[in-house]
């Protein structure tokens, strides 16, 4: 039984949802078609899409607008991914292999390309000026996240200031981007949707927290990765660089000097020096701030929703 489950008209508008994704990734091009069509079947977890419907129904909700908006944001996730996965030279993404991989490199990136490109166009449809430009800075933003990431790899001197700056880039602005979206084509109040913007921002940035715990401690069956990917790719995330700051003999920097790197090695230590509990507290942190902010929001089975999922998202294994 999955969450959705348990709120029969989230179940029923997120599949309705993925109805509306499918038409408007419709290509009449037949091998970007098949491209994009495998990786929407691949699943995943439609967490923006369903934030944005959430939101929505703190205002006066319009299911059609509301399908529209939320195909959008999702789209313009499933762009990042492709492109992230051609970057990172990834293998597999939820144990089916990546598009790059099954294609080839320069199909992938013409299927980013049109992702991006059906997104906005979806958008331009109804929306106005000022909010094309705000979504076009987020996207910015999240860019310029996965570009620090990338120039950043391999360096020893990450900080927890450095890492939190990225991952509010590249992860939290479209998790905050997707219950804006939702408020605001609800005409919520400014109140309410200023704290749904926070919920999210705080939300994806506990996230990203939980994922990058479970590159060093996850079960490999059902996170669909190899532990240690991150790593092994030179991104340094809030386990390792805490425990860096706090290996006073200096063993990890000595270990991530020689190549291959000794996963299992690098993880003890991680975890000898408290990088995974202190990025356990810091997503308990973000978690309990986004919890506040769904506190001040009308009492009904969407704040019910948010705070289950917020629970799901920082207790899951994948």
């Amino acid at each position: 039984m999955t969450l959705w489950d348990k709120y029969p008209v989230i179940k029923e508008e997120m599949d309705a949802f993925e109805g509306t994704l499918r038409r408007f990734l419709s290509s009449k091009n037949e091998l970007i078609g098949s491209a994009i069509s495998t990786m929407v079947s691949a699943g995943g977890k439609r967490l923006r899409p369903a934030l944005t419907i959430a939101s929505a129904h703190f205002g006066e909700y319009n299911m059609d607008e509301i399908m529209r908006i939320a195909s959008s944001i999702e789209i313009l996730h499933m762009a990042t991914l492709i492109h992230d996965d051609i970057i990172d030279e990834a293998k597999t993404r939820r144990s089916m292999e990546t598009m790059h991989q099954k294609y080839g490199v320069n199909v992938a990136i013409f299927a980013g390309d049109y992702l991006f490109s059906t997104s906005f166009s979806i958008l331009s449809v109804k929306e106005d000026v000022d909010t094309l430009v705000h979504i076009a800075s987020i996207i910015k933003s999240v860019c310029e996240g996965e570009i620090e990431q990338y120039c950043s790899r391999f360096s020893k001197d990450m900080s927890v200031y450095k890492y939190l700056r990225r991952i509010r880039s590249k992860t939290a602005l479209l998790f905050m981007l997707s219950c804006e979206l939702g408020a605001n084509i609800s005409h919520c109040s400014r109140d309410v949707t200023n704290s749904l913007k926070r919920f999210g921002m705080f939300l994806g940035m506990a996230f990203q927290i939980k994922d990058d715990i479970l590159d060093y401690i996850g079960d490999e069956t059902k996170i669909g990765k190899p532990v240690g990917n991150d790593l092994k790719d030179g991104i340094y995330t809030l386990p390792l660089i805490y425990a860096m700051e706090k290996d006073n003999n200096g063993k990890l920097k000595d270990l991530l000097y020689n190549q291959p790197y000794e996963i299992e090695k690098i993880i003890e230590l991680v975890i000898k020096y408290g990088g995974i509990k202190y990025a356990e507290d810091l997503m308990d942190k973000y978690s309990k701030k986004a919890k506040e902010e769904l506190n001040k929001l009308p009492h009904n089975e969407f704040r019910d929703f948010l705070f289950e999922l917020t629970d799901d998202l920082v207790n899951r294994e994948n």
